[in-house]
């Protein structure tokens, strides 16, 4: 130990003088003199075994050259040494005093005032329980019932041991009742009741079995004894009237019954009848009516009733209805006017007056409105003429001017200004217009016709060349050219070179090898700069390094030491700047690593950006621009760029052609001269001129065949008509006249036949039916108008009687009467009388008085049977009832006193005359006694005893006489001693049956314990262990076999075998069984369904098992045929299209099995249509139907009859209804709702037919409803059939449709009139081709006359009432529209998710 201090010690001396050299450091060169710098002491180490403690600290900087040297760099110290014990040992087995002890041992004693050791040995009372043996045998029962058992304490308890359990047991013994034998039967009371009885000989106890019943009762027969008849009472509603006789003596215990005790006799009873109504209002027919009602029908043979009913005829006048209205004047101004018969005069009533009136109407001349002005002649004068409408007759008012002209002022009209032309060199650029219209008539005049301006032409530079080499200063640079010289205060070139300086990182040689310690302990190595850092680069680590051999010698651990940080270097381009340190100490032995040399960081830039530039050309929308450009990019979250484009609009003014030729004459006689808008104003710019001129051409009146003759009306009037073809226009011929009257004759018309009338007396029914026409004109008169005939009259009878009062033997009656004879055949009547018998229950009398008390204390009392219980009722209820009352003791008076004895006791009695019974006053005493005042008497003392279990002995002495009544108390009558005794104990008892852990246990108890210094006891219980074989139960019956067929049976294991004995066997086995299939009885065939199929099937009873024979099949089906049957008419739908309802006919069993199939059978007649009506059903059908994804075409009508204002209306209504589609996000958007879209496309007609836009141009809603409400104008005439070509054309793939058949094809055709320009065959038939390719709808607005519904009806697809729509007029759209809207605010129209499956 002492070489190993010497040691340390010399190396700390070397330490010391080591650190007076100093390190090389830096670039190269020494630093200043400096003193040595120590670290702070460290924390004292860990006390050794001696008690020394010691501590370090570390050299941070060695001294220079005249530096002071380092101090010591270890110091230690003594430290208390605390005393070391080891871990508690167990604690040892309690003496036979309950005490236990541990201890540990010392490790290391206490030193230098070190805390001393602990306690180092224990002790502790430990509990023992009480012991006690076995339970011995039970002991015969006492005469209480009582039987006991005990045991004993073979060890007592000690230190709070468990105390012993009691060591007497008893248990109580049941004993049974016995009872004596029956008595003789009673003679029987008036209730015929005998009785017999037994007594209780032992009382039962401790829940011994009860005594049984001790009396018993029984019923002896006693006959029914009845009195005389009384007198017949009075005749009730029947016609009954009875009498009846009273029971003197009711039949008891299956006695002769009693005779009837009421009887009942018929007595004839007339018919009761109301008096007659009031005579009833007259039918059409003129009969009145009148009635009255049966109160009683007659019985018994009593008088029979009368008529119910009577009638009278009334006479009637004939009633018509009001004039109409004077119908509109023919041709020839004739006018006509009727009304009709609604009741002709019957039963000698009024005649009907005259029912049809003409007259001749004054028709005064009727113009057409003012047409536009026509076009301007040379000379500025334009015309407008009217035509004649209705020609004046009957000295009607004569027609006006029919013509009329005026001089229009002209203006000047220029085409618009073309585009600027590109700007020439200097940047010169120039447009122009031309006339198209010289002034007239005071016009205005024409401006300048050419512009020029100068354009202002910015710098254009080409895009910057890559970077240059990087020259010796770390200087890179790059170019770019000028393509477009600025002119005219254009934006001027920006620079056309950039340079920038690329950071250069130092660069070095490795480290040379370590070179060998000189004198001081110092080792040296180098390294040199490659090349020298610029521009920021990384700068050069230490070029010279030193390490002192001493601390790899005393391995102190030396952390490393750095330099404050730099200031952050300035940024480049990218925004990088950096920072940097360097190393005073590298770290030795394990010393803490140096930290990282360079801190690097991104700097934000800000954006830079150039000038806004000059505003480009207009393009075809008026838009221009202006753009500007980054001058510098932002960089690391600096400040983003704004914008670099703007965009505004500038107004554009509308430009126009050159007029068409004059065009053929339309059905107005009007021709028609265009010009197309090249292109139309923009952003407020000057609206187009008129576009379209027309001229008047005079035309005759052309018209049709006769139509054929009209149904004749309820007059017999008909009609027949012709329509115009072309009317009289512009002072033509004038139109002949086009209806034409006639009268056939009319066949009398009858309604149905009501429903059968009520039946008379005689079963007689009738039915009538009304006249709806009166033959007119000389037709065929009326057919019989009333019909009779007897029908079969069933017996009707009243409800039964209620049930009369039950006689004495339960019988009772009730009755009914007929209510309706039996007529013509009718059923006979049932039974009028009905017998029954009653449970009657039993019925007893009053109890009798208490009787006298017996020498038990019993007293009785009865009651008699009045009625025992008949036809099952209720039984007898007790007949005899016993109480015990209470008796009280009576005793003799006392007897004189006895003598005194020995303990000077004497004596008097008394005797009982009567015992207590029932809870009677207890008997008092029957002795008494009395004491005498004697002193005590002692005899000699007896020899010594023999030891005792204590080892004590004793001696004592006899009292002669003990002290008595006061007298004179005994000496001390025994003496004892104590001597020593030893533990004495039995020897072992049996071993006990082993437990179910094979354990068993023998025990020896304690004759002697030890007394008064005596040996102490031995051990007193004995355990052990023994083999127990396992115990296993019987096998279960086998189970029902499973799929497989297998069968398994079980058996318990009752115990497990435990220390080597024998194992268990096995516990289940299987068996393998075979198990056929059986199945059912067929069920019957059950009904056939919708394709006839009917089906029956059977059951499997038991599934086949193993190789059993498998199942046959479970069902069987046939098919059966039936054509279809058709039921009721089903409800009218709502109107629909041009005011139509329909019904169809609902079918009420389908055809199946080839049956023949169900036809259609549809009814429709006119029923009005409102705007409300019309707009649920579109929206319903058409706006937000339960459909798959739509391709849908808008055909929209542009024809002239619309007018400009109006279609723009409903193109913006149009665009609305767009906004109404589902699904809600964005119904055109593919992305938001992939595969589940809709798509449009849009052609607008009049005479000709353009596409606006295919099913892919939009994707949202609000480009559509731009697109629409974009649509220009065109109108011209309405030619149907070419639209309906084109839209057929869109519905394929190169058109933009989606070929899925999920995706349904829907055409909206929007129209306001019947086409005009082919005929109806080549209009339906384009339809027709239409409607094979997709679903057409149709909005027909304004259509008014049946030819043009019909036809327009055509166009769209079955069935009609979900395809076509209709309102008034464009007003009547609008209002459409908005109630939609309404509808959907409202939750009353909502969208439905589509149905798939969806394309993709």
């Amino acid at each position: 130990m002492m070489i190993r201090v010497i040691t340390f010690t010399c190396l700390i001396y070397i330490a010391r003088c080591n650190s007076y050299y100093p390190r090389n450091r830096g670039y190269g060169g020494y630093r200043p003199p400096a003193q040595c710098i120590v670290s702070q002491w460290a924390i004292w180490g860990q006390t050794d075994y001696f008690g020394i403690q010691r501590r370090y600290r570390w050299i941070i900087r060695h001294p220079t050259p005249g530096g002071g040297m380092c101090p010591n760099l270890i110091e230690t110290r003594t430290a208390p040494c605390n005393c070391a014990v080891g871990q508690w040992s167990l604690w040892s087995v309690p003496n036979q005093s309950g005490v236990s002890f541990r201890n540990r041992n010392i490790l290391k004693r206490p030193s230098y005032g070190g805390r001393p050791c602990p306690i180092v040995y224990q002790t502790k009372q430990v509990a023992k329980d009480c012991v006690v043996s076995l339970w011995s045998l039970w002991s015969q029962v006492d005469s209480q019932g009582v039987r006991q058992r005990t045991r004993i304490i073979l060890q007592r308890p000690c230190h709070g041991g468990r105390p012993c359990p009691p060591l007497v047991e008893t248990i109580k013994v049941s004993v049974d009742c016995v009872v004596s034998t029956w008595s003789e039967w009673s003679k029987h009371d008036k209730d015929g009741i005998s009785n017999r009885q037994r007594f209780v000989e032992v009382t039962p106890i401790h829940g011994g079995k009860e005594c049984p019943h001790t009396i018993e009762t029984k019923a002896v027969p006693i006959d029914c004894i009845v009195g005389d008849w009384g007198s017949w009472g009075p005749v009730n509603n029947e016609g009954i009237k009875t009498r009846a006789r009273v029971r003197k003596q009711k039949p008891l215990n299956g006695g002769q019954p009693c005779p009837p005790l009421l009887e009942e006799l018929e007595v004839p009873l007339d018919c009761i009848m109301t008096v007659w109504s009031e005579w009833t209002v007259p039918n059409k027919k003129g009969i009145s009516f009148r009635e009255r009602e049966i109160v009683r029908e007659q019985k018994n043979g009593g008088k029979e009733c009368g008529a119910t009913d009577d009638t009278k005829a009334v006479p009637i006048d004939c009633v018509v209805t009001k004039w109409s209205d004077w119908s509109p004047h023919d041709n020839n101004g004739h006018s006509h006017r009727e009304r009709y018969i609604t009741q002709p005069a019957l039963n000698g009533g009024e005649e009907c007056p005259v029912t049809y009136q003409t007259k001749l109407v004054h028709i005064n001349c009727i113009v057409s409105a003012w047409n536009e002005w026509g076009p301007l002649n040379a000379e500025g004068i334009s015309t407008r003429f009217r035509t004649i409408v209705t020609t004046p007759l009957n000295n009607g008012d004569p027609c006006p001017p029919l013509d009329q002209t005026k001089a229009v002022s002209v203006d000047c009209i220029a085409t618009v200004w073309s585009i600027w032309s590109p700007h020439d060199s200097q940047g010169l650029s120039r447009r122009e217009r031309f006339v198209t219209q010289q002034p007239l008539n005071g016009g205005k005049e024409c401006g300048h016709l050419i512009e020029t301006r100068l354009v202002n032409i910015n710098c254009q530079v080409s895009a910057w060349n890559e970077w240059g080499p990087i020259n010796s200063k770390g200087i890179a640079r790059r170019y770019r050219a000028i393509v477009t010289t600025p002119l005219n205060k254009g934006d001027p070139c920006p620079p056309l070179e950039q340079t920038k300086t690329v950071p250069i990182n130092c660069l070095v040689t490795v480290w040379s090898e370590w070179g060998p310690l000189d004198d001081s302990g110092i080792s040296r190595r180098e390294r040199t700069i490659i090349v020298k850092p610029l521009n920021g680069g990384k700068i050069c680590p230490v070029l010279k390094d030193s390490k002192n051999g001493m601390y790899f010698i005393t391995g102190i651990p030396v952390d490393c030491i750095v330099s404050l940080w730099s200031t952050w270097k300035p940024h480049d381009n990218t925004g990088f700047t950096y920072r940097e340190r360097y190393v005073i100490q590298e770290n030795l032995n394990g010393g803490a690593e140096c930290p990282k040399l360079r801190d690097t960081k991104y700097v934000p830039i800000d954006c830079v950006v150039s000038e806004w530039s000059a505003w480009t050309q207009p393009d075809e929308g008026g838009n221009v621009e202006s753009f500007r450009t980054i001058r510098v990019k932002p960089l690391n979250n600096g400040m983003k760029c704004p914008d670099l484009w703007q965009k505004k609009k500038v107004p554009l003014d509308c430009l126009v052609g050159e007029w068409t030729k004059w065009s053929e004459r339309d059905k107005d006689g009007k021709i028609t001269r265009r010009r197309d808008v090249l292109r139309y104003n923009l952003n407020g710019g000057e609206k187009c001129p008129t576009l379209e001129q027309t001229q008047l051409v005079s035309v005759n009146c052309e018209v049709t065949q006769w139509t054929e003759w009209t149904s004749p009306d309820e007059g017999g009037n008909r009609l027949r008509s012709r329509v115009i073809l072309q009317p009289s226009l512009n002072g033509g011929n004038i139109c002949p006249s086009l209806s034409d009257n006639d009268k056939v004759p009319l066949d009398c018309l009858v309604g149905e036949w009501t429903k059968w009338g009520k039946r008379d007396k005689d079963g007689k029914i009738t039915r009538t039916r009304d006249v709806t026409r009166y033959n007119l004109n000389g037709g065929n008169k009326c057919p019989t108008l009333e019909q009779t005939q007897l029908v079969t009259v069933d017996c009707e009878v009243t409800q039964w009687t209620q049930w009369t009062a039950p006689d004495e033997g339960g019988n009772r009656r009730r009755s009914r009467a007929i209510l309706e004879a039996p007529l013509n055949g009718g059923k006979s009547c049932p039974p009028l009388a009905d017998n029954d018998k009653v449970q009657m229950d039993c019925l007893v009398g009053e109890w009798t008085k208490w009787s006298k008390r017996d020498t038990n204390g019993k007293i009785t009392r009865t009651r008699d049977v009045k009625r025992h219980a008949l036809n099952g009722g209720k039984k007898c209820p007790e007949l005899e009832q016993t109480q015990l009352i209470s008796v009280n003791c009576e005793v003799t008076q006392w007897t004189e006193w006895t003598s005194p004895d020995e303990g000077g006791n004497r004596m008097r009695s008394r005797v009982i005359l009567q015992h207590p019974k029932n809870g009677g006053n207890n008997c008092p005493t029957l002795a008494d006694k009395d004491k005498v005042q004697m002193d005590c008497l002692v005899g000699e003392w007896t020899k010594w005893s023999k030891r005792d279990t204590n080892g004590k002995i004793t001696r004592t002495r006899d009292v002669k006489r003990h002290a008595l009544n006061g007298g004179k108390k005994c000496p001390e009558l025994e003496q004892t001693q104590l001597i020593s005794v030893n533990c004495e104990v039995t020897q072992w008892t049996e071993w006990t049956s082993s437990d179910e852990g094979g354990n068993r246990m023998r025990s020896r108890v304690i004759l002697q314990h030890p007394k008064n210094g005596g040996n102490n006891c031995p051990t007193l219980t004995d355990k052990d262990k023994v083999a127990l074989s396992c115990i296993i139960g019987e096998w279960t019956t086998w189970s029902h076999p499973d799929t497989n067929g297998l069968c398994t049976r079980t058996r318990k294991i009752l115990r497990h075998s435990v220390n080597s004995g024998t194992p268990c066997p096995y516990t289940t086995e299987t068996k393998l069984v075979i198990v056929q299939c059986v199945v059912s009885e067929w069920t019957a065939w059950g009904h056939p369904d919708n394709q006839g199929t009917c089906i029956r099937t059977r059951r499997i009873l038991i599934k086949p098992v193993s190789t059993g024979k498998p199942c046959p099949a479970t069902t069987e089906t046939k098919s059966v045929k039936r054509d279809c049957e058709l039921g009721e008419w089903g409800q009218w739908t709502k109107p629909f299209g041009f005011g139509t309802i329909e019904r169809i006919k609902q079918i009420k069993k389908e055809a199946f099995g080839g049956g023949a199939p169900c036809p259609v059978e549809r009814q429709t007649k006119n029923a009005p249509i409102t705007t409300t009506t019309t707009s649920e059903n579109f929206g319903v059908q058409f706006v937000r139907p339960v459909v798959q994804p739509r391709d849908l075409v808008l055909l929209i009508d542009g024809s002239g009859s619309i007018g400009d204002e109006p279609f723009a209306k409903t193109l913006e209504d149009l665009s609305e209804l767009i906004g109404m589609f589902c699904p809600l996000s964005d119904p055109l958007d593919h992305k938001q709702n992939p595969g589940n879209y809709i798509q449009l496309s849009a052609i607008l007609f009049s005479t000709d037919s353009e596409l606006v836009f295919k099913f892919n141009k939009y994707h949202s809603v609000k480009q559509a409803q731009h697109a629409i409400k974009a649509i220009h104008y065109n109108p011209g005439t309405t030619c149907k059939e070419k639209a309906l070509m084109l839209g057929e054309t869109m519905f394929t793939v190169s058109n933009g449709m989606r070929p899925s058949k999920a995706v349904k094809k829907e055409v909206l055709l929007l129209t306001d009139g019947l086409y005009n320009c082919e005929g109806d065959n080549i209009v339906l038939s384009a339809a027709q081709s239409l409607k094979n390719v997709a679903d057409v709808y149709g909005m027909m607005i304004g259509i008014s006359t049946d030819d043009g519904r019909q036809k327009l009806s055509k166009l769209v697809s079955e069935p009609q009432r979900d395809h076509l729509f209709a309102v008034d007029d464009l007003g009547q759209f609008s209002k459409l529209i908005i109630h939609l809207k309404d509808l959907i605010h409202a939750g009353k129209l909502n969208c439905v998710p589509f149905k798939g499956p969806l394309p993709h």
